[in-house]
């Protein structure tokens, strides 16, 4: 198991864990979210293979529009 602080909140994980999985198992709709690991923004075509590590930063950013 890995810890990783997920927006700001501290969540184990199985090892191997992927931004992907955790996208489809915490958001919605993944078409408005940016990922950034470790203050990086990660490329939505990386999100698959980008496993994290124990004591990843996590956050997950949606945008919303709206008036």
């Amino acid at each position: 198991m890995i810890k990783v602080t997920l927006n700001g909140e501290v969540k184990e994980f199985s090892d191997n864990i992927t931004i992907k999985t955790i996208i489809e198992k915490y958001c919605r709709n993944s078409e408005n979210i940016v990922a950034e690991l470790n203050r990086d923004i990660i490329k939505r075509d990386k999100w698959q293979d980008k496993e994290l590590a124990d004591g990843d930063v996590l956050e997950l950013i949606s945008f919303m529009g709206g008036g």
